[in-house]
């Protein structure tokens, strides 16, 4: 039974080099591309959760996705360009909802909910 012996020549460094460059190249576009398969992830400073308002009107922030659309109770809001956003909301006597939807570009969509009682 002959035995065979691997030799290690330039040639296959060459090939196991280029094979972790293209490994490479595929994972770092697989990380960049990533978010677009995703839905946007909202961070809602204000307010954190359900809550009980005294005043007539509520201040909401937070940040969201660079590129991402957000409504609130199904309006428009501007998100500046480093995705933070802050609107006023006036609010009704009683159970007030707040929904937030975010959007990405390719149709993705975070939603939350938060329910706020004014108690004027």
């Amino acid at each position: 039974m002959k035995t065979r012996h691997f030799t290690i020549t330039p040639r296959h460094i060459v090939l196991v080099a280029a094979g972790f460059i293209v490994c490479g190249f595929v994972g770092y576009f697989a990380y960049q591309l990533l978010p677009a398969f995703r839905a946007p992830k909202i961070v809602l400073e204000m307010p954190a959760s359900d809550m009980t308002a005294e005043t007539p009107n509520l201040i909401f922030r937070g940040r969201l996705q660079d590129g991402t659309r957000l409504m609130v109770n199904h309006d428009d809001v501007y998100v500046d360009g480093e995705g933070n956003f802050s609107q006023r909301m006036w609010l009704a006597s009683g159970l007030n909802t707040l929904e937030i939807i975010a959007a990405n570009k390719f149709g993705r969509q975070s939603k939350l909910t938060r329910y706020i009682v004014y108690n004027p």
